[in-house]
């Protein structure tokens, strides 16, 4: 039995009180739904509880945890040593002891275009991306390389086809022409997720400018890179060149790694220790 909880980013991030208070409101949902006795109690605690017990007393059920940013605030919701199973979707990097990290890369173009031929009604739910026609094929791998195999980018992209009836030609010119305007788009009345892909990216890069000016500086300067295998010496070594804030990171190693951490929590860089380079989404 799969049990989806949803929880879309605020724009303000102060409200730890707002969710706590929403993830109450979903374990009032799940008992309701278990018909538990302690549904109705008038502490929502109470009912936490009970929902926590219920799932370490039973099997063969799915807690899914969706869009989670605030991981201390999650974690008591998280019915440990259970004997079911826990999906919880993250941006994090570092999840402690709550979860094992499995990390979503972009997409092949192949499964990438299965996954926006799906998306668009080209293709049913259980087809495979030889049911389509070569055309089809060859413009949907063409979207997915376009947009790096991004996954979000991609359901959106096919939600746009579906819901406008463009053909995949149509949609790769506009996209070729028009992809900030098509990446701001979002329509809630067909799509689970609220944010469209500008959406998403802006209020990371939003919440690094708050809280760590020099995070966002050098996410500034990684734009200007070509996105794959940055050698850090760029910084270490080069950072005299690109002034402050980033020129201090070259004599500090814990100050790069503290502004590393900042951008990997959000997962807008990809750290590679073994071969000291990083890369940037």
């Amino acid at each position: 039995m799969p049990i989806a909880i949803n929880k879309i980013t605020r724009r303000s991030y102060g409200l730890e009180r707002t969710l706590r208070a929403s993830f109450f409101s979903d374990f009032i949902l799940i008992a309701q739904a278990l018909n538990l006795p302690e549904k109705d109690e008038a502490d929502p605690q109470r009912i936490v509880e009970a929902v926590i017990r219920w799932l370490r007393s039973h099997t063969s059920w799915l807690l899914i945890l969706d869009n989670i940013e605030e991981l201390a605030i999650a974690a008591p919701f998280i019915p440990l040593a259970s004997r079911g199973h826990v999906l919880l979707t993250t941006r994090a990097w570092s999840l402690g002891d709550i979860a094992e990290r499995i990390e979503i890369e972009n997409m092949l173009p192949e499964v990438g275009a299965l996954l926006l031929l799906r998306r668009a009604g080209v293709l049913a739910t259980q087809e495979l991306l030889e049911r389509a026609s070569e055309t089809d094929r060859i413009e949907a791998m063409n979207i997915s390389r376009l947009v790096d195999g991004l996954p979000l980018a991609l359901d959106q992209a096919g939600a746009y086809i579906k819901e406008t009836a463009c053909s995949l030609s149509d949609y790769l010119l506009r996209y070729q022409t028009r992809s900030t305007n098509l990446l701001q788009l979002r329509d809630s009345l067909t799509s689970g997720y609220l944010h469209s892909v500008t959406t998403t990216w802006s209020l990371s890069f939003e919440k690094i400018t708050q809280s760590y000016p020099a995070a966002a500086e050098l996410l500034d300067f990684c734009a200007f890179l070509y996105p794959d295998a940055i050698p850090e010496e760029i910084i270490t070594v080069g950072a005299s060149f690109l002034g402050t804030p980033i020129e201090s990171l070259a004599t500090d190693p814990l100050q790069l790694d503290g502004t590393m951490k900042e951008i990997l929590r959000y997962s807008l860089i990809q750290r590679e220790p073994d071969r000291q380079n990083f890369n940037h989404s």
